[in-house]
């Protein structure tokens, strides 16, 4: 047979090489794996000429039927356990390849009449016939987690389920059972082109060792074909040192003989600690503290807590009747954790033999335990025979019951040879439902000094008889347990367990539920055989606030016994916190200095209960700078001072947080609006304040009445009536010549003035604002009243819209440009004049005359007419001698005098200018101040042609003498100096000689543009006071009758004297 196997598949090779043009094409079936054998496959075709055709095959799964050209099974076809050698077909196509169930196809070649061939390629498909398993070395699955993980915390259950079916039949989905709070599985993958379902065991709550050490599930594997495989999951917990160890007593009490060996046990001290491994392992040691003074007497085992005699003279009660001392328990984790406890031993004197007694039974017992029927009277419970082995009085005694003496009796019986025998024997019936078991002490002491005694407890039990009904825990017959809900199905609500006092055998109880028609649903409880009350569904507070009402009814099958349960449904925190308002608005005056106070009440409910439901709140993290803070229950308060100019309103979050687990909360959006109060000063931004230079206006005495000049202005930080300024002036308005527009700050001219009135004048304007109490400022504004064009600009101009009035504007700037043009051209013309030459006397200034001829004296009806070689000024350096005066006019003229010359000087060598500003006082003494108190005459910075000073303080003044005696000792002996530090000075000084000083020459600064001023006020002094001669060599004029108005100014005006 093999040979002829061999020569067939020969033959066949040799037409396949022969016959390859003649192939057919590939035929293409399709039957399910685990086929039974003969089961039909396909036909093949004959010849396409209808001759006979002859079919032969060699293949160890499929065959073919010679003549009919039927494929059908031959063997087992298991795509699952056999798919490398069934499944021998490999697809070279990418649609195949990348195909998420691998196909399984068995190729073979069927044989037409030995002539051609025909590729045959059959689709095993796969059927469910595998259920998903685990392999058995990995069961039972572990998964581990800390029990400090973080809610949300992942553990992959690892191995998966296998299946060994393929595409929809393999391993689709996972799912744990029981359901838990505490975990959750969550599956990835299993999706086509996916791969296998990955599970992953999903931290939901947090995890406690101490109280569940581990979980047991069991995790369900299931194919798309409807079958599942299971394995057990375990859940450890893993240790951490998270406590603390516990003493099982805060103190512990003990005695202990004087005459106790070395290593006798005083007591066992005990902590618990729940943590597990090193964590939980407790060790034991005397408090630092005791170590010397305990230390010597007791020692502790650190392992087992055992408090022992330290040696056996270490204790005498004669010394030492009592010690007091903590002990530490501490755990070995790797931060230890300790608690301490206290410990007093009591050291007792002892004798050396005590009373000793001896049980006496009907049934001899290792123990002292004796059974006694209930419901007897004046049984008989066991003889006891006493003795004692000290001699004399010490060694009599007697005994009584020191322990259940109301159910016992003692007696003696008879004495004999150093021993007394007694009885021991029941009062009255007992019961053993009220004490199964109880246990009479007999206390034996002798006469001795001190008195010994010894004692022994005997442990009666009572045998049962049926006589009670059983009886709910404690007797009650209402229970009112919680729960909370949402619970799982089967969470146990009340342990109901009824007692029956009687013995098991007659205490087998039955347990029933009694639910009310009332309820228009199904209990949501059952009951088990313990009396386990539990919840058969999740229960929902919000549904049922009230709970459920029912009776519980158990029975031992003679008794029975009823309880009315009323089950309470505790809340759990599955509703948040509601503001009553998404958004709050309160005020607060800025005036409060410091914080805690009062601010507004916010107001949020939540739909939980009691623990859930009590609300805290707080300010939103990211809003924890704002100047408030939460106390109470919602009451919001400043925490800091507040100030509205630095913030006018304050926006802020705040969180509502529920005292749940976990906590649940809420935002709202509180704005808190500062409400003004007047604290904050007016402070001027013109004119500027003290300590900057100080501001100065021009003013031509030319301009008409209600002409804006200047305009003050001045800010307030504070809103309303608080920041709303009035303004006004205090003071340096002596002669009402200005008035001020009370809320605009608009400086007019109240008055025209005239040429005497030129100078400066400094005034003093407040704003004061409209709070209560009212606060003010002042600022101070020089104006400087000069000889110059009228602008023409009246107060309406002045406030004239830029917009609207561009052309008034363009024709004030034109205006103001030809002005300045035609001033710079007299200003040249005014400098190329020579300096003392007749043809440039202004008469309108006062003049000075010197030099070598006579010169009449000064008079006040008309101008002098000059006479000699008179001169004026402006004056330049060395403009000395040879000026000869002139003959005087009017009832007070006279000669002329002699030359001579003189010189004023003002050197400020600091600014490299020599200039000298004089300021008129009422009085007839002359003073220079320095107002700035630094070398330097007060000035606006020489802007335009020259600068002045005031006399607003009495710094650095060098008075004129009083020109009583004529100009001559006048001008000799007055020397002025306005820097006391500095060579800049100011001097009438003679030429030398018998001449008299002249004031023709003014030395003003090297060759600058600067020249010294008189007040006409010192001049008309000399004047008024008869200053008037010939040998003067000098004399002076004034234009006017009058006597000059004080607080005038004669000013450098770069070139001429005003």
């Amino acid at each position: 047979m093999h040979r002829l196997s061999t020569l067939f598949s020969l033959l066949l090779l040799v037409a396949m090489a022969t016959s390859a043009s003649s192939a057919a094409s590939t035929v293409d079936f399709s039957i399910p794996e685990e086929s039974p054998p003969n089961t039909l496959v396909g036909r093949l075709a004959p010849l396409p000429d209808g001759s006979a055709s002859q079919f032969v095959t060699r293949d160890e799964y499929f065959s073919v039927a010679p003549d009919s050209g039927q494929l059908s099974v031959r063997g087992r076809i298991d795509r699952d356990g056999d798919a490398a050698n069934l499944c021998n077909y490999r697809a070279t196509s990418a649609a195949a390849a990348d195909s998420a169930e691998p196909a399984c196809v068995h190729e073979l070649m069927v044989s037409r009449n030995l002539a051609d061939f025909i590729p045959v390629r059959i689709r095993i498909a796969d059927i469910n016939d595998n259920k998903p398993d685990w392999p058995a070395g990995a069961l039972p699955l572990r998964v581990a987690f800390a029990e400090n993980a973080r809610i949300g915390a992942q553990q992959t259950v690892s191995p998966g389920a296998v299946d060994l079916d393929a595409g929809e039949n393999s391993v689709r989905r996972y799912r744990l059972v029981p359901d838990s709070t505490t975990f959750k599985l969550e599956v990835s993958g299993g999706g086509v082109g996916a791969g296998p379902p990955v599970p992953r065991l999903v931290l939901r709550q947090q995890l406690d060792r101490e109280s569940v050490s581990g979980y047991n599930f069991t995790l369900v594997a299931e194919d798309g074909g409807g079958l599942s495989g299971s394995a057990q999951l375990l859940v450890e917990v893993l240790d951490v040192n998270d406590e603390a160890p516990h003493f099982r007593q805060a103190e512990y009490n003990a005695s202990v003989p004087e005459d106790a060996p070395g290593g006798h046990e005083v007591l066992r001290l005990w902590a618990d600690d729940r943590d597990a491994g090193d964590n939980g392992r407790v060790t034991y040691s005397l408090a630092p503290e005791h170590q010397v003074l305990v230390g010597p007497v007791l020692s502790i085992e650190p392992d087992t807590g055992r408090v022992l005699v330290r040696s056996p003279s270490s204790l005498d009660f004669e010394s030492r009747k009592r010690f007091e001392f903590a002990v530490l328990a501490r755990d070995s984790g790797a931060e230890p954790k300790e608690a301490r406890a206290n410990v007093v031993v009591n050291v007792i004197d002892v004798n050396d033999h005590r009373p000793q007694i001896q049980l006496m039974t009907l049934q001899p017992s290792p123990t002292s335990r004796v059974p006694v029927p209930e419901n007897i009277r004046n049984a008989t419970v066991a003889s006891l025979l006493v003795s004692d082995r000290d001699a004399g009085q010490a060694g009599e005694f007697s005994c009584r019951l020191t322990a259940a003496e109301e159910f016992f009796s003692l007696a003696k019986l008879k004495a004999l040879e150093g021993q007394v025998l007694y009885r021991l024997a029941t009062q009255s019936p007992l019961d053993r439902e009220a004490a199964p078991v109880l246990q009479p002490v007999v206390s034996c002491a002798d006469d001795g000094r001190p008195s010994l005694t010894g004692s022994l407890t005997v442990t009666v039990e009572l045998q049962d008889e049926n006589d009670n009904p059983p009886v709910f825990p404690n007797g009650a017959k209402r229970f009112s347990p919680r729960i909370f809900e949402n619970n799982s199905p089967g969470a146990e609500v009340l342990d109901l367990g009824a007692e029956d006092r009687d013995a098991p055998e007659n205490a087998r109880l039955r347990y029933s539920i009694d639910w009310p028609v009332a309820y228009a649903e199904p209990s949501p409880f059952e009951i088990d055989a313990q009396g386990i009350l539990r919840a058969r569904i999740p229960l929902d507070r919000e549904r049922h606030p009230a709970g459920f009402a029912f009776r519980v009814v158990v029975t031992d099958g003679r008794f029975n016994a009823t309880a009315v349960v009323s089950v309470r449904i505790e809340d759990v925190n599955d509703n948040p916190p509601v503001f009553g308002s998404s958004t709050y608005t309160f005020h607060v005056r800025e005036d409060e200095k410091s914080g805690g106070v009062f601010v507004g009440e916010l107001n949020a409910t939540d739909a939980d209960e009691h623990r859930n439901a009590e609300l805290k709140f707080r300010l939103h993290p990211d809003d924890s700078d704002a100047p408030f803070q939460l106390q109470g229950k919602g009451t919001l308060f400043t925490s800091r001072a507040i100030d509205r100019e630095t913030a006018a309103s304050h926006t802020f979050r705040v969180i509502a947080v529920d005292s749940g687990q976990p906590e649940m909360t809420a935002t709202a959006t509180v704005t808190v609006n500062v409400d003004d109060v007047n604290d904050c000063d007016p402070v001027f931004e013109y004119p500027p304040p003290a300590s900057e230079r100080p501001a100065v206006v021009r003013l031509s005495y030319r301009e008409l009445p209600d002409f804006q000049f200047a305009q003050v202005r001045a800010t307030d930080r504070d809103t309303g009536d608080n920041g709303r300024l009035k303004y006004s002036l205090q003071e340096g308005n002596l002669f009402n010549w200005f008035r001020i527009d009370q809320d605009t700050g608009r400086l007019y001219v109240r008055r025209a003035m005239s040429r005497t009135e030129l100078g400066v004048v400094r005034l003093t304007v407040k704003a004061s604002d409209g709070g209560s109490p009212s606060r003010s400022a002042t600022g101070q504004l020089s104006v400087r009243i000069e000889d110059s064009p009228a602008t023409g600009l009246l107060k309406d101009a002045w406030t004239a819209d830029m917009e609207t009035n561009k052309l008034i504007i363009v024709c004030i700037v034109v205006a103001t440009g030809v002005i300045c043009a035609a001033l710079i051209t007299a200003i040249c013309l005014m400098a190329r004049r020579k300096p003392c030459a007749p043809a440039h006397v202004n008469h309108e200034l006062v003049r000075l005359k010197s030099g070598g001829g006579g010169g009449g004296g000064g008079g006040v009806s008309r101008p002098m007419s000059p006479g000699g070689q008179g001169c004026s000024l402006p004056l330049v350096d060395n403009c000395g001698g040879g000026c000869g005066g002139g003959g005087g006019h009017g009832s007070h003229g006279g000669g002329g005098g002699g030359g001579g010359h003189g010189s004023i000087r003002d050197y400020d060598h600091r600014f490299g200018q020599r200039k000298l500003d004089s300021f008129m006082q009422p009085a007839s003494v002359k003073q220079l101040i320095d107002d700035q108190s630094d070398g330097v005459p007060e000035s606006d910075g020489d802007s335009g042609k020259g600068g002045s000073v005031s006399n607003s303080n009495g710094h650095r003044q060098h008075p004129l003498p009083t020109a009583s005696i004529g100009a001559a000792s006048l001008l000799s002996s007055a020397e002025l100096s306005h820097a006391a530090a500095s060579a800049a000075t100011l001097s009438f000084s003679p030429a030398g000689g018998r001449h008299q000083p002249d004031l023709c020459s003014v030395a003003a600064g090297n060759h600058g543009n600067r020249s010294a001023t008189l007040s006409r006020h010192q001049l008309g002094h000399l004047h008024h006071s008869g200053v008037a001669s010939a040998a003067a060599g000098g004399g002076f004029q004034t234009l006017g009758a009058q006597r000059p108005r004080p607080h005038m100014i004669m000013e450098d005006t770069g070139g001429s004297l005003v």
